[in-house]
């Protein structure tokens, strides 16, 4: 090669393609400490990234033929849900605790046009049909299929002569659980997720895979030894949205320097990427062909500086998402590159001799197949082979459409079967199934099945009854809405309005299950706008961002780079622009970021997946400020990691302003008023007085109610923006004087203006307030206009020396559920049913209540927890007693001693 030609190949390499090199080298040592998790329990998968874990039930068989319809029990919810079949992304069964599966039924691998392939034992074949034994050898199955669909037979368990992906058995993946197995097609379900395997093939072997993608990614294929940290870099592919590249790069020995080649072939297909790759690790050889090509799209050779025997392949998803449908490795013998070696049909034996040849019989129990030249010469003897001699047995092509397997369900097994047909039914722990390929119903027991899925590709339910939120529950996500339901079904003598939860996908509804003592569920339902279809799902608990690089500009954070299909990105945002302000929960309340540290700034981007942020942004000395909303996306360098999270809602806490309003807006706004209770709950309300009854408020759609005074926080007249208050100041507010501990203050009020007052409150109507300022109760008390008092603090002296315990919940067969607001406002009642999107039931505090849930971020149910900081507002407003005096003078003792 000419000089110049290959230094530009070098700077090519070193350019474009260094950073993923870099990352390639870390595959091994990746993969080696990621384990392979495995699931304890049968687990459905749903639309964006839901599960249930659970049983799949008996069904019986539908009048019309296949059924559309499975039923699931999980013993989170009182009865089964029926999930349509093409709602849901598929069943995992249990796998066995050992590294190895159950022994199979033999060793052999029939493969079909359709992409199916069974794994068992070789019976008989004649002109019509090949039969099979398949499954585990304690409890095979035996099946008869049509000649005309098989297209090969292979000998070798996966791993050893020949590989098929089959589930995640066998494969390394990094990070953990970082790939779903959709019924032997494996997706990565976050980005940057990498998948290995090490193969004991010889040093020549073909690869034959399969991609598919919806939007064009990223990735990286690493081919051939792993022995060494440098090997899986030496053959590889770069595929992505700029085009496809194969690279062969060979390292020198010690004190030498290394030798590079690559060769683009071409673009990047809009949907899905069938190719085979040749390696031949003795002369250094990579070769790619594509169907339908003759010629190889990409052939470079350069010889290795020691051959080393074995193999591997790693495919990492860079950015995007992709799912490996299909993956053969096969010995490569001779020096052909032909892919068109299946349309005569061919033999080839175990040492190495290949022979045009046609199978004719064989016969069950004799132990030779009869065969005929594949010129079909009538003058030809026909032959009589050993089928221990047989490496793999390749049918002539029949030039047949595969068999059409849509809108039914695709079943591996644990030995490494894929069925794609017709689901019958389930019955007695045995999935029946109608394939295209087998002339009987396929009996499949459920304890050898591995995964079970819709062979379409589920969609996200579009309509529900309710709002759509995420239910958290143990062993279970998934998203759906509240119903109302039958109390029948949900618990002995509860109300006829029962919640029931109803999962996008599901055609029934079924309540939370309660404990077997009666305890409450525990559950959490998360209220958030989804991810988009073609968006990698968001686990829960994960952090957004809004996908920007950011740094620092004349003081201040900076937009300074974009991930390509960020948040930012699609909000017009561009490298460069300063943010000036950050309204973190998205309603205006902006925080300045003039000398904001940047660890406040990255904390207030941050958030929930899916929740709103609004930033306000300048390009300094270009453009005037200008104001974008977006909505925050996973953030895979963060995952999940809750302590994050917890400060990144803290500090929306601490530095987002409290929403201003003015004695005028409260008067146009009814319920303007905040009740803020000592169990932390915060209430929207009109105050209409406070006397020593307690505080008389009217809720929202619920009849006037007086909450007892010790009951009570702090009542927030006007939600005015809070202000520091100095060390000094906070102690002289809440100091107790010995001189006052008969009379101690109760109250601290805050006006408008910020100014504080301590004193005890006498009583509150429409227009004054009355409180007495002295510790003497004959002193007149100060009227003061209710109109300027911002918000009233109760210091409750009554639990100096008595600790307060919170009221207990009210008995009730009703649903304990909490709600969260985005303002952080809480209410807690026994819910006893549900009208709309409104649920109605009982607080123990205020009586008869209702939620709102459009109006929610969270709904907590039983003693459950979102990990979200708990705020107790107002509670470091407590009386302190003042210490005692120091130095006192020592007692004076009689002056006489004892008469």
């Amino acid at each position: 090669m000419p000089g110049s030609i290959a230094a530009v190949r070098r700077q090519f390499i070193s350019s474009r393609w260094l950073p993923v090199l870099l990352a390639v080298c870390l595959c091994r040592s990746i993969c080696a400490v990621e384990p392979d998790a495995r699931p304890l329990e049968a687990v459905l998968d749903l639309p964006q990234d839901g599960f249930l874990a659970g049983t799949l039930l008996d069904v019986p068989a539908e009048a019309t033929g296949s059924r559309a319809t499975v039923l699931w029990q999980a013993p989170a919810f009182v009865g089964p849900f029926e999930f349509a079949l093409d709602s849901v992304v598929g069943i995992r069964f249990p796998q066995p605790a050992e590294s190895l599966p159950p022994a199979a039924a033999g060793r052999w691998r029939i493969e079909l046009a359709s992409g199916d392939q069974f794994v068992g034992n070789v019976e008989s074949i004649d002109e019509q049909q090949v039969v099979v034994m398949i499954g585990a050898a304690a409890f095979p199955t035996r099946l008869s299929v049509r000649r005309d669909a098989v297209v090969s037979i292979f000998r070798g368990d996966a791993g050893e002569a020949y590989a098929v992906s089959v589930g995640l058995a066998g494969w390394q993946q990094a990070p953990a659980e970082a790939w779903k197995d959709e019924a032997g097609r494996l997706t990565n379900a976050v980005p940057a997720a990498t998948l290995c395997r090490d193969l004991q093939v010889g040093p020549r072997a073909r690869y034959d895979l399969t991609l598919s993608w919806q939007d064009k990614p990223t990735l990286r294929i690493g081919i051939g030894d792993k022995s060494t940290e440098d090997a899986l870099r030496a053959f590889r592919l770069e595929l992505g949205p700029e085009g496809m590249v194969a690279v062969r790069d060979e390292h020198g020995a010690a004190g030498e320097g290394g030798r590079a080649d690559l060769q683009p072939f071409g673009d990047l297909p809009d949907t899905s990427l069938t190719l085979t790759v040749f390696v031949d690790q003795q002369i250094g050889r990579l070769a790619v062909k594509l169907p339908g090509v003759r010629e190889p799209v990409a052939d470079l050779t350069i010889p290795p500086a020691a051959v080393r025997p074995g193999g591997g392949f790693s495919l990492a998803v860079v950015a995007g998402r992709a799912s490996l449908d299909a993956f053969r490795v096969s010995p490569w013998r001779g020096g052909s590159l032909s892919l068109e070696d299946r349309r005569q049909g061919s033999i080839r034996l175990r040492d190495g001799e290949s022979l045009a040849a046609v199978v004719q019989t064989l016969k069950k129990d004799s132990g030779s197949l009869l065969t005929q030249p594949a010129d079909g010469a009538a003058t030809t003897p026909t032959r009589q082979i050993p089928l221990e001699s047989v490496d793999e047995i390749l049918f002539p092509s029949t030039g047949t459409a595969t068999d059409d397997a849509s809108g039914g369900v695709q079943v591996t097994d644990l030995s490494g079967s894929r069925l794609t047909g017709k689901l019958l039914r389930v019955e007695q722990g045995v999935v029946w199934l109608a394939h295209p390929a087998v002339e009987s119903p396929v009996p499949l027991p459920v304890a050898a099945i591995a995964t079970l899925a819709s062979t379409a590709r589920p969609e996200f339910q579009a309509k529900l009854p309710g709002r759509r939120g995420r239910l958290a529950c143990e062993r279970g996500s998934l998203w759906g809405c509240l119903v109302r339901g039958d109390a029948a079904e949900a618990r002995a003598g509860g109300d006829p309005e029962a919640l029931f939860w109803q999962p996008a996908g599901s055609h029934n509804a079924r309540p939370l299950a309660f404990a077997a003592d009666g305890g409450q569920p525990q559950a959490v339902i998360t209220y958030a706008e989804p991810p988009r279809a073609d968006a990698p799902a968001a686990a829960a608990g994960a952090i957004g961002g809004i996908g920007g690089h950011i740094g620092v500009v004349n003081g201040r954070p900076a937009v300074v780079g974009l991930i390509a299909g960020s948040a930012a990105q699609k909000a017009g945002i561009v490298p460069g622009e300063v943010i000036l302000g950050i309204a973190p929960r998205g309603d205006g309340r902006f925080v300045n970021t003039e000398e904001l540290s940047m660890e406040d700034a990255q904390h207030l981007l941050r958030g929930r997946v899916g929740s709103r942020l609004q930033l306000r942004l300048q390009r300094i000395g270009r453009d005037k400020p200008r104001e974008v909303a977006m909505v925050r996306q996973q953030i895979s360098q963060l995952g999940r990691n809750p302590q994050l999270m917890q400060q990144a809602l803290q500090a929306h806490d601490r530095l987002a302003p409290a929403n201003v309003v003015d004695a005028g807006e409260i008067a146009q706004n009814r319920f303007g008023s905040r009740l803020i209770l000592r169990t932390g709950e915060t209430l929207p309300c009109q105050v209409e007085s406070i006397d020593e009854q307690g505080v008389h408020v009217q809720l929202p759609e619920s009849e006037p109610v007086t909450v007892a005074a010790d009951l009570v926080q702090a009542v927030e007249l006007v939600p005015a923006a809070g202000r520091n208050v100095t060390a000094e100041k906070f102690r002289s507010l809440t100091m107790l004087p010995r001189s006052q501990r008969q009379q101690p203050p109760t109250h601290v009020l805050r006006s408008l203006q910020g100014d504080y007052l301590r004193g005890r409150l006498v009583a509150m109507d429409a227009q004054t307030i009355r409180i007495a300022v002295e510790a003497d109760p004959r002193d007149q008390p100060l009227a003061i206009p209710r109109g300027d008092v911002a918000r009233l603090i109760w210091l409750h002296p009554e639990n100096l020396d008595t600790p307060w315990e919170p009221p207990q919940p009210r008995e009730s067969s009703g649903l304990l559920v909490e709600s969260v607001a985005p303002d952080h406002s809480r209410l807690q009642m026994t819910a006893t049913g549900i009208k709309g999107n409104v649920l109605v039931g009982t607080s123990s505090v205020v009586g008869p209540c209702r939620i709102d849930l459009e109006r929610i971020d969270r709904l907590l149910i039983g003693d459950a927890t979102d990990g979200s900081p708990r705020k107790m507002p107002y509670s470091q407003w407590k009386l302190q007693p003042a210490p005692g005096p120091r130095n006192l003078p020592p007692a004076r003792t009689g002056a006489m001693g004892p008469q």
